[in-house]
């Protein structure tokens, strides 16, 4: 017991010296509680410091250049960033520079703008999703033959991408003057405006009128902070650029000589009028008179979002008349005279199309038809007497007529010529509906046909026939081809059905005519315009 006693009092008096001793080296416990901020980089986290706005402020004074290139009052952290106000006993703060330089590794700095996201395809709602403009920075923003080409089915607009477009930019009107100069490149503001106020005329026996204007993808606009390595436009005139020509784009211009016109330069730079009037809004007549000096751009657009108008027309369309040849033995050999004159016929046809970036699609729907004329067809009489019979067999004129490869009414959507700096070696035909019959031009043989013919892939279900004189028809996009190679065909024949097969943009037959095999290296071929052999 007396042991135990000994023992209690031994401990005690060792605490009584261990708190003099503690006492008289003054140590003591922190019990206050600090308001510091944790710092986080992509959920990493760097440290504390003791003030936010500290280190706001060495951001803004370490990036002045940032902020004289934008003009703007603020540079941000990096996205990735993020600060939260925290109580904590610990004391282990960092200096705002030692955070400072551990950001500025990691990152690039960012400004207070607006992403503009293109999305999905035919919609024209704008939608405006403006951040609360927090001073802090807490998360990321959520943000074969290559001459076949030729067919021409490649024009703007023709290829949908499911894939998101954003742009940059530092202030919404500058995107917002952007978008109208670029709705200004395809459509004047008088037409524009009396889309947009209801005030169109209505069609009383010809005419045509937009049922629906939009742009092929949905548009969001979003207040957010925008790293700086990104292109961040700041001019709408730039912008415009971008989303006429595309990213890196290289603009072309040409200065009006003396006894220019806007179809002689549109020709000596492998493009249309109608596309010059397009990238030089400024000129709205083919026939504007120009300047000598004048600037003109003659760049390929290749645009960003394309611009859509279904289109409501009804107009009365000529329809060709056949021509057909009599032979008449009383007749001298080498007469010909035209015995009964052709009349064109009128149809008034109701159409419904698309007209994409200024450009009509390819499919045309003809929805109503009127027949206000019958067409008659041209009768030329020749003759035969005192022809001298070589033991060829009877009379035959080598002579070729050529008959259209379509139903009537139908409609050229897009004609020979170049679109964009390539040629369209054919005309494009539409109007006559999905399946309806395509018929041989004349008389000849056919050298190609199927899915896979010397027109290449692009074509689709095609077929080419070789005539007389050494002319070749071919005809592209078919839904069925009723003819097989080495089949002799008579004008007028059904070899096949109007489609859309291979690269096209809607049911429509590719027509062109050549002097000599198309696409043959070796031997030479020319297209001509089909309509110059259909006078």
């Amino acid at each position: 017991m007396k042991l135990f006693k000994n023992i209690l009092i031994t401990i005690f008096l060792c605490g009584v010296v261990l708190l003099l001793i503690l006492f008289d080296h003054k140590v003591t416990v922190n019990n206050d509680i600090n308001s510091l901020y944790k710092v986080y980089m992509h959920g990493n986290f760097l440290g504390l410091i003791n003030s936010s706005e500290d280190l706001y402020s060495l951001i803004n004074n370490e990036q002045k250049e940032i902020m004289k290139k934008y003009n703007v009052k603020q540079v941000y952290p990096p996205n990735g960033f993020n600060i939260v106000k925290t109580n904590t006993y610990s004391n282990d703060v960092l200096s705002v520079n030692s955070i400072y330089n551990m950001i500025e590794q990691e990152d690039a700095f960012t400004i207070k703008g607006y992403v503009v996201t293109l999305k999905g395809i035919k919609s024209a709602k704008i939608e405006e999703n403006e951040a609360n403009g927090d001073k802090e920075h807490n998360e990321d923003p959520d943000l074969d033959n290559d001459e076949n080409s030729d067919l021409g089915d490649l024009g703007p607009g023709e290829e949908d991408s499911s894939e998101d477009v954003r742009i940059y930019v530092l202030d919404k009107q500058v995107f917002e003057e952007a978008i109208n100069g670029f709705i200004s490149s395809f459509i004047d503001t008088e037409t524009l405006n009396n889309y947009l106020n209801g005030t169109q005329e209505e069609i009383v026996d010809e005419g045509e009128l937009i049922e629906k204007l939009y742009f092929n993808r949905n548009i969001t606009i979003k207040e957010a902070f925008i790293d700086v390595n990104n292109k961040i436009y700041t001019d709408s005139a730039d912008l415009l650029q971008y989303l006429l020509f595309n990213e890196d784009a290289k603009i072309n211009h040409y200065k009006v000589k003396l006894g220019d016109s806007l179809s002689s330069i549109a020709e000596d730079n492998n493009l249309n009028v109608s596309e010059l009037l397009i990238i030089n809004p400024k000129y709205r007549e083919k026939d504007s008179v120009l300047k000598v000096n004048d600037d003109i751009n003659i760049t390929y657009i290749n645009p960003v979002i394309d611009l859509v108008m279904d289109m409501h027309k009804i107009e009365n369309v000529e329809t060709m008349f056949t021509k057909k040849t009599v032979y008449d033995s009383n007749k001298a050999y080498g007469y010909s005279e035209i015995t009964t004159p052709g009349v064109t016929g009128i149809t008034r046809v109701t159409e419904q199309y698309q007209v994409v970036n200024g450009e009509a699609n390819s499919e045309i729907i003809i929805t109503d038809k009127e027949v206000l004329r019958e067409a008659v067809a041209q009768i030329t009489t020749k003759g035969t007497k005192g022809y001298i019979n070589s033991g060829t067999g009877s009379y035959v004129d080598t002579g070729l007529e050529w008959g259209w490869p379509t139903n009537t009414p139908y409609k050229i959507t897009s004609p020979y010529g170049y679109r964009w700096g390539k040629i369209h070696q054919g005309i494009d035909i539409s109007g006559t509906g999905d399946g309806s019959p395509i018929y041989a031009a004349a008389d000849g043989i056919v050298v190609s046909a199927g899915p896979k013919t010397i027109l290449g892939w692009k074509a689709g279900n095609s077929i080419v026939i070789q005539h007389a004189n050494n002319y070749y028809t071919s005809y592209a996009h078919l839904k069925f081809v009723s003819v097989a190679v080495g089949t002799p065909v008579k004008k007028g024949q059904i070899i096949g059905s109007m489609g859309k097969s291979g690269f096209a943009t809607g049911v429509h037959l590719h027509y062109s005519i050549s002097i000599g095999r198309p696409f043959d290296g070796k031997n030479g071929y020319k297209f001509l315009n089909p309509m110059s052999l259909y006078k």
